[in-house]
């Protein structure tokens, strides 16, 4: 899906994007300003870094939790196979983004 292109376009990318966000704060007094301008005013006090990385924290803890709700549902319950299912899809998506 496009979707999945795009988060996996994310993935790859984000260590080179992070870089260069790193670079820019090093080498340039004025974007490193307005960037801490932008933390403290519009972004909850939370940097720049914080959001990029929530997308890729997203998938490993929709795993967890998902695990989690598995742990704690009677096999018996109608839901189970079901957790079960997107448990594993989302491991099949996890190893889809890291090849």
């Amino acid at each position: 899906t496009d979707y999945l292109r795009c988060y996996t376009t994310y993935v790859n990318n984000y260590n080179n994007a992070i870089s260069i966000l790193t670079e820019l704060e090093e080498n340039s007094s004025d974007f490193e300003a307005k960037l801490k301008h932008l933390t403290d005013t519009g972004m909850k006090g939370k940097s720049l870094y914080t959001y990029l990385i929530m997308p890729i924290q997203r998938v490993p803890r929709y795993i967890l939790l998902l695990n989690e709700l598995i742990k704690h549902t009677r096999s018996s319950h109608p839901d189970y196979e079901h957790l079960k299912d997107a448990a594993a899809a989302m491991e099949r998506l996890a190893d889809y983004i890291d090849e």
